[in-house]
């Protein structure tokens, strides 16, 4: 955490945590720069329907590579949660796929990290007053309710 308080806001980020994820899981960067995460389908504007590519019938990977891509999946999700959730989408793809992976779902892991490996999340002063009043176990467990003293 970084904080500016002459200009009142805190910058959050994880330096060189992707570097270092990307080392450890033996990645090779790709040839030309990635813009984003996953893929993107272009919509085809003025159709009446328009259906979901379906994924190509590929040979599961063996289990040292679905191993990999569950690596990948649990190392970049804190990353994604924490600092960059632009990931998400990508690695819900992934996660659905990683039970019974293709070569496709390789093909995702090796695009997701790459795209802005050093993200910053900034936040600002905000005048906002949050008021929070939560009993979320009043009902689930006996005695749980307020006590008398």
């Amino acid at each position: 955490m970084k904080w500016n308080y002459l200009n009142v806001y805190v910058d959050l980020s994880m330096p060189n945590y992707i570097k270092y994820a990307l080392t450890r899981l033996r990645h090779k960067p790709p040839t030309t720069k990635q813009y984003s995460p996953h893929d993107w389908i272009r919509p085809s504007y003025g159709s009446k329907i328009q259906y979901a590519n379906d994924p190509p019938d590929l040979p599961q990977l063996n289990k040292d590579q679905t191993l990999h891509i569950q690596m990948v999946t649990g190392i970049l999700l804190y990353y994604a949660r924490v600092i960059d959730s632009t990931m998400l989408p990508a690695l819900l793809k992934i996660a659905r796929e990683q039970a019974k992976p293709t070569e496709t779902t390789m093909k995702k892991c090796n695009r997701i990290a790459t795209t802005y490996p050093e993200a910053t999340l900034r936040y600002h002063k905000s005048d906002i007053v949050l008021h929070v009043d939560t009993d979320a176990s009043y009902l689930v467990l006996a005695g749980a309710r307020c006590l008398k003293i």
